[in-house]
């Protein structure tokens, strides 16, 4: 049994270059939220519901360049370009679906031209 577990413990072990691809994931994260990784929207601060967002579209042909898992490595490598930031995945869904976040709208920001295509029903009234 105690052979087992051993085994088990090391398959599940990340190798050397998971845990340098995470900890740069992390760095590339603290340098766009200038510290501790959050999301630049909503606040939200659990790192596992975070992820790199292209502030001007292109992501899907971004990653056709540059695979989504190197990504971070990219980021670092080139300096941190500016079009990038920090969102959670429902606000980075939620803006790549709609054009805009919902939290745009609690936070009074004038989403009118962002939301005509989705929501006209709800416009016209």
């Amino acid at each position: 049994m105690k052979e087992r577990d051993e085994k088990s413990r090391k398959e599940n072990k990340p190798t050397y270059s998971q845990k340098s691809a995470r900890q740069i994931r992390y760095e590339v994260m603290e340098h766009y939220c200038n510290g501790i990784p959050h999301c630049v929207c909503c606040g939200e601060s659990n790192y596992m519901f975070l992820t790199i967002d292209h502030t001007n579209g292109g992501g899907r042909k971004h990653r056709q360049i540059v695979k989504a898992d190197r990504l971070p490595s990219w980021l670092k490598k080139n300096g941190y370009p500016p079009e990038y930031r920090i969102l959670c995945y429902n606000c980075n869904n939620a803006t790549g679906l709609y054009g805009f976040c919902p939290h745009e709208l609690d936070k009074g920001i004038d989403v009118s031209e962002k939301i005509k295509p989705y929501f006209r029903y709800l416009l016209e009234g």
